[in-house]
Formats: C-alpha cells, sequence, structure tokens
C-alpha cells in the first residue's frame, strides 16, 4: 500500500490526522483510479482501488462456430466462415456489437482455418479448406469484407493455402507460417498491400497454426505445429523487416484462436490444443515473456478471437474438449475495483 496515516499523538477525540502523501480520509468513494488508498469513515474502512482481470459471459453467438475467421475489438467483432458440428463448412459471417449479435453478409467461399485480419469495417480472409477430402479441399481464395458485403480479393500467388498466422490491417496485412497440401510447411514470411502480396524475410521457426497479433510492422506471433504436427511454443516478433526469437510459451499450444490476440506488447493467448492431456488455459504477454494469466472456466481450441490488447479481449466459439462446437462468448477485461484493506 502507498503512504501512511501518521500515529493521533495528540489522542484527539474522533481524529485521524492525515499524513503529507498518505491515505486520504474521506466519507465516500473517490474516482477511481489504480493505487489510491483511502479511509472511508462512513464504513470504517480501509480501500484501496485495484486493477481487477477477469473474464465475463457475453451473448452466446447466433450458431455455433469453431475454425472460423475473427476480425475487430470486442465491441465491433466480425466471425466468418468455421463449422459448427465437424463435418458441415460455414460461409455465414456474424456481427457483434459487445452486447448483441447480427447477421452479417456471407462469404462466397464456405471454410474453415484460413488466414485473416483486419476491423469490422474492412476484413480480408484467404485460402482454408472446405471439404474433409483431403487436398481437393484446400482453396486459394481471397475476400475482403465492407462492413456489409464480402467481395474476392487478390490471392496468394504461391501455392500455400492453409493453416497461416496473420496480422495486420486489411490494407498492411502479413501472414507468417503455413503448410501446404502435402503438409510440408514453410518458414514464408508475405506482406499484403490492399491489392498484392510480396515475399519477405522468413521467420526463424516452420510453423502453421500459430497464433498470430499486431500490426505490419509490429507483429507477434506464439505456438503452432511442425511439420511433424507436434504442438511448439516459439515465441518471435517482427519488427517490419525481420523476426527475432522472443519470450516463449509456458504451454506449448495451438489453435489458440483465428485471428488477433492483442499487439506485440500486449497480448492474450487462450485455450487451444497442449501436446498432452486437458486443453491449456491462458498466459499473457508484456512485450517480452509470457506468463500466466487469469484462467477461463471453459477454454477451447479453434475459437474466434477479436482485442484491442491483451487487456481487452473477446473469446468467441471453438471446439470443447470433447470436440463438440460452442456458441460460448466471453470477455476479458482489467477493471480497476474498490477493495476493502484487511490483515488477511
Amino acid at each position: 500500500m502507498s503512504g501512511t496515516v501518521s500515529d493521533n499523538i495528540d489522542r484527539q477525540s474522533g481524529v485521524i490526522a492525515e499524513a503529507a502523501g498518505g491515505a486520504e480520509v474521506r466519507s465516500d468513494d473517490p474516482s477511481a483510479s489504480e493505487g489510491t488508498v483511502w479511509f472511508n469513515t462512513a464504513s470504517s474502512t480501509l480501500k484501496v482501488y485495484r486493477l481487477i482481470s477477469a473474464w465475463a459471459t457475453e451473448a452466446t453467438i447466433t450458431v455455433a462456430k469453431g475454425g472460423g475467421m475473427g476480425f475487430g475489438v470486442p465491441t465491433a467483432a466480425l466471425i466468418a466462415g468455421g463449422t459448427s458440428d465437424q463435418s458441415n463448412f460455414l460461409g455465414t459471417s456474424y456481427e457483434y456489437n459487445g452486447s448483441s449479435w447480427s447477421n452479417g453478409g456471407d462469404l462466397s467461399n464456405v471454410g474453415l482455418e484460413g488466414l485473416c485480419f483486419g476491423t469490422l469495417a474492412a476484413a480480408y480472409t484467404h485460402g482454408g479448406y472446405n471439404s474433409h477430402s483431403g487436398s481437393g479441399g484446400f482453396h486459394q481464395n481471397s475476400e475482403e469484407y465492407d462492413g456489409t458485403n464480402w467481395s474476392s480479393s487478390d490471392d496468394y500467388t504461391d501455392d500455400i493455402k492453409n493453416n497461416a498466422g496473420a496480422f495486420g490491417t486489411q490494407t498492411a496485412g502479413a501472414s507468417a507460417g503455413q503448410r501446404d497440401t502435402g503438409n510440408t510447411v514453410d518458414t514464408g514470411m508475405r506482406e499484403y498491400n490492399g491489392s498484392s502480396w510480396s515475399a519477405e524475410s522468413t521467420r526463424n521457426n516452420a510453423v502453421y497454426d500459430a497464433s498470430c497479433s499486431g500490426t505490419q510492422t509490429a507483429g507477434l506471433s506464439a505456438g503452432g505445429k511442425n511439420s511433424s504436427h507436434a504442438k511448439q511454443n516459439h515465441g518471435e516478433e517482427y519488427d517490419g523487416t525481420s523476426w527475432s526469437n522472443e519470450g516463449d510459451l509456458a504451454t506449448a499450444r495451438a489453435y489458440e484462436g483465428t485471428g488477433t490476440c492483442g499487439t506485440q506488447s500486449s497480448a492474450l493467448t487462450v485455450g487451444g490444443q497442449p501436446a498432452s492431456g486437458t486443453i491449456a488455459t491462458v498466459e499473457v504477454y508484456n512485450g517480452s515473456t509470457w506468463s500466466a494469466g487469469t484462467s477461463i472456466a471453459n477454454p477451447t481450441y479453434q475459437a474466434q478471437t477479436a482485442a484491442v490488447s491483451g487487456t481487452d479481449f473477446q473469446y468467441m466459439g471453438g471446439n470443447l474438449a470433447n470436440s463438440s462446437i460452442t456458441t460460448a462468448n466471453y470477455n476479458f477485461a482489467e477493471t480497476v475495483t474498490a477493495r476493502t484493506v484487511t490483515d488477511s
């Protein structure tokens, strides 16, 4: 606790003298500000404003979705494509305003596990697959969303089609780590300028199904699978020119969420498939290292996500441990909250 309250040396009845820079004495609670300490005379309690992290359950998705594409921020999110029962492939889109869901435009190309980046009003998706028939199900089609409708866009110039990590905006996007129809995983890095793709510096670790976030000049990648489909814990950052190895996840995992998980300096990864055992939960990134975060009651893999940062995060749908797809929708936030100081 910051500051002290001086001892009542003069033994004045009913008076507590406030020390300079110490805890304020007042009959109500002050405006919320992290670290503020005060004594509330009305309740006779010493209080402090703390930053509390918590998950909250919000309005369920209109239709269960897993493996789809997630875009935007918690109060303006878009999810598109995916599957609702592990066998069908969806082209539907749904928009979330922070309290309720509404129908969005339908994709021309149904499918799941495509790369994606952007916002509710300007999104981009490419590739994925639309059947369980092996290589015949992979596609290279690209589409852009204008806030109402999807339209065809520019395809990749190579044969990489699926499971890419992606980040950025509709006019300044990037993809890193993907595989082709023969399960060949490459270290290729590609940037999108709104009309065409270009090859850039390769990343250090060949993985697919990684969780990526950030911008074209400040990107982050974590986890994924190698060519043997083993889960990885690699962490890398992109500065717009080259990749560098940074803090690794504590738990190797893949399928954390298709879409953004925050920024390069403030990110969150939730769920996913670990190397073995139960589904992994939450880790947070502070710009250099990952650490354990506030756990979520029902983690999934192949969820759709939307985020401002690692402290303002939407986690939508996904596959549960029993492989069923869920309509669950959660928000993670840090809130400055008044707490009573006790001796326990």
